[in-house]
């Protein structure tokens, strides 16, 4: 089954503390008879609860938020033979992907960077790696075509 990503009021998702994709009931959080800037979502499948700051309202309408707890295991887990070091970094940037997309772009990137020299390469230049752990067939080709529409995505973000 794929992966739902856990998002703000959404019915249903990959529950970060389980990892069961399950129903989520919301409510609000309550300081004595205060609606805060808060919610739980309550998994259906473990009883356990994330808790999600509100960011834009609309209105009476909660429209935006992001997950405050847990911090991490909001997204797949990493490969059991992922090494060590790339581990660390993409652990990093999922834990800070709600709160600093560009933050866990630029983790991502450098744990690929990492993973190219644990194949064998440089790792001096992400690019020529890529491109040359596709020519050995270690990478399909499609990855060079991907990468470099990710490369190019990247400079229109920054600028």
């Amino acid at each position: 089954m794929k992966f739902v990503v856990p998002n703000f009021k959404e019915k249903s998702f990959n529950c970060p503390l389980c990892g069961t994709f399950s129903h989520m009931r919301w409510d609000y959080l309550l300081v004595g008879n205060t609606i805060t800037n808060f919610y739980q979502a309550c998994c259906s499948c473990c009883s356990e609860v994330s808790i999600w700051k509100v960011t834009e309202r609309k209105g009476f309408d909660d429209t935006q938020g992001f997950m405050v707890f847990p911090d991490v295991n909001s997204y797949p887990l990493p490969a059991e033979d992922m090494p060590q070091d790339v581990k660390v970094d993409y652990l990093e940037a999922a834990s800070i992907f709600s709160r600093s997309p560009r933050g866990a772009a630029a983790l991502l990137r450098l744990g690929l960077q990492k993973l190219c020299k644990h194949l064998g390469e440089q790792g001096k230049n992400i690019d020529q790696d890529i491109r040359s752990l596709a020519a050995k067939n270690v990478l399909p080709p499609l990855v060079v075509k991907v990468a470099d529409t990710l490369v190019t995505t990247q400079y229109i973000l920054v600028k």
